[in-house]
């Protein structure tokens, strides 16, 4: 199970004027589009995970929260994810250290796919997370739409690469 390292993709959110509640796009309790996946979020700050966590849990899939890198690869040492949402910027060891440090212990046929969190959308900063060995760029806001094109490009693409 190998995925090809591809240029990060940034998303950028919805550009209208019209204003959206990121966690809850409608009244149904679920979202249309569900993944069986476990996903690794790595983020610092309550209220990003917060929103994160009910974006993710109304997609469906199972969720390990670390709060700095150094949790993060902790955590992924211990039960790994099919994805990691990785923030860039935190205390005690910040996203891209962390990255490197996961890069540096995989195995030669495995490649968990990472996605950074990031409000700095700029392009030596989606530079310096392809280096750190990071797959895309993800950019705060990110909306319930945002995050499923995510899962469905890096979960699609690692389950078929895995042979699942």
């Amino acid at each position: 199970m190998t995925l090809a390292h591809t240029q990060p993709t940034i998303l950028i959110a919805d550009d209208t004027n019209e204003r959206h509640d990121p966690v809850n796009p409608s009244k149904s309790q679920s979202y249309s589009v569900q993944f069986n996946a476990s996903i690794l979020l790595v983020e610092d700050t309550k209220i990003n995970q917060m929103v994160a966590i009910a974006m993710l849990e109304k997609m469906g899939v199972t969720i390990t929260l670390a709060e700095n890198g150094q949790q993060a690869v902790e955590k992924w040492r211990d039960s790994g994810a099919d994805l990691i949402l990785m923030d860039c910027n935190m205390p005690v060891m910040n996203g891209f250290e962390a990255t490197r440090m996961i890069r540096s212990e995989e195995a030669p046929n495995q490649h968990t796919p990472i996605v950074a969190l990031t409000a700095n959308a700029t392009r030596e900063n989606a530079q310096q997370c392809t280096q750190a060995g990071m797959n895309a760029v993800a950019t705060k806001p990110f909306s319930i739409k945002d995050l499923e094109q995510v899962l469905s490009r890096w979960l699609d693409s690692y389950y078929k690469n895995a042979g699942l």
